[in-house]
């Protein structure tokens, strides 16, 4: 609600802010500068020292204090210097928490602000599990946890205690019970919660598609059919899936282009090419004669920005059918293309029916899932304002 023609004030609160970070981080900056800074006073309130705040976008205070690697650490000393930002707080017609790891700090900021109205953005599967991460097909629970953390950060260690943190995700439960309204990147993560079987204190909630993000690729596509990999070495990317998969793509005639860090990884054959780590500029411009983006995921990510970058390049991705991917692709020509998690001769099979296309028909699949995916999200993403003003003016 706007008082003698004042604007609502916003309190972001944020562990990174773009250019850091990654996909949620860049969600957030997008929102900001494109929808809430037309409707809000906003300010953030983050732990990265040289962000990206554009004109009009929203005043900036840099708080070290959320730059803590370890979660329950972050929390503590929240708590113990609360008297830093406690004025913010009590400025605040709203407190939007968008950083999975800040979530638990809602009941603080009711405390603080008793007022204000809390607005928790779940970006991924942090209120199911301690790592955040849902393995297709495996479920909840320690087995998973100890897979992400042998698998993926190749340690025992961190596998045993992310495990005795379970616990901790009462925490974050409690967090419901002082938000005013809670929104899901994608349905996906309401139906994982139903399927699970986890009862959440959901007030009030709300389904809003990330913005797409700004993607300009000349496309040029050559006869020998490109296809690139973004994930690196990662296990829950479906690195162990894509090598599985690479003698067969190679019998197609397949090019492939591996981006990411690979740790001793090495390869000698010339249909494969390893690019390795490089500014993401150059991925894009990558998509440049790529026919399409092997995706082959594990982890049942909300809205993995990597396909929807390739849909807003032209390329067509082929996806595994896990957390978002389905919803953000449904009645696309890309919907052919997706396979079952973790299964590469399904994979191959989609990129063959792809190759059999030819350069017009990938051109034309990937000019239809452009447009598709681009209104999808923004008209999606353009509702966020108005939940807010609602949320507001609710008793």
């Amino acid at each position: 609600m706007e008082v003698l023609g004042m604007r609502p004030r916003l309190l972001v609160f944020s562990k990174f802010f773009w250019p850091e970070g990654g996909g949620a981080e860049l969600a957030t900056y997008l929102f900001i500068k494109r929808y809430l800074a037309d409707w809000f006073d906003v300010v953030v309130v983050s732990g990265t020292d040289k962000p990206i705040i554009g004109r009009g976008c929203c005043r900036y205070v840099v708080w070290d204090v959320l730059r803590a690697g370890f979660k329950p650490a972050e929390w503590l000393l929240f708590a113990a210097k609360l008297r830093n930002v406690a004025k913010l707080i009590r400025w605040a017609d709203i407190v939007y928490i968008p950083s999975h790891t800040l979530l638990p700090l809602a009941p603080i900021v009711k405390w603080v602000n008793p007022r204000a109205r809390v607005v928790l953005h779940v970006h991924n599967n942090q209120l199911l599990t301690y790592t955040s991460i849902v393995i297709s097909n495996v479920g909840l629970g320690i087995r998973s946890d100890l897979l992400v953390e042998l698998y993926e950060n190749g340690s025992l260690l961190r596998a045993l205690v992310s495990g005795s943190l379970n616990i901790s995700q009462m925490l974050y439960w409690l967090a419901l019970l002082y938000s005013d309204a809670v929104i899901f990147v994608v349905k996906r993560q309401l139906e994982l919660i139903r399927k699970y079987g986890v009862r959440l204190p959901l007030r009030r909630v709300e389904v809003i598609y990330n913005p797409p993000p700004f993607v300009e690729v000349r496309k040029a596509l050559g006869e020998a059919p490109v296809f690139i990999y973004v994930g690196g070495g990662s296990f829950i990317k479906g690195f162990h899936v894509l090598l599985k998969a690479l003698p067969s793509l190679v019998r197609l005639g397949a090019r492939v282009r591996l981006f990411g860090s690979y740790k001793g990884f090495q390869v000698r054959n010339r249909y494969v090419e390893l690019i390795g780590r490089v500014p993401h500029e150059v991925v894009m411009r990558a998509h440049g004669d790529a026919w399409g983006l092997l995706f082959p995921s594990i982890n049942e990510e909300p809205l993995p920005y990597a396909v929807v970058e390739a849909a807003l390049a032209g390329t067509v991705p082929i996806a595994a059918r896990v957390g978002g991917v389905p919803e953000i692709l449904s009645g696309t020509g890309a919907e052919r293309f997706m396979f079952r998690a973790g299964d590469a001769e399904d994979l191959v099979g989609r990129v063959e029916e792809l190759i059999d296309l030819g350069v017009k028909g990938v051109m034309e699949v990937g000019e239809e899932v452009k447009g598709v995916v681009r209104r999808r999200l923004e008209e999606s993403a353009s509702r966020l304002p108005e939940v807010f003003m609602e949320v507001l003016s609710s008793d």
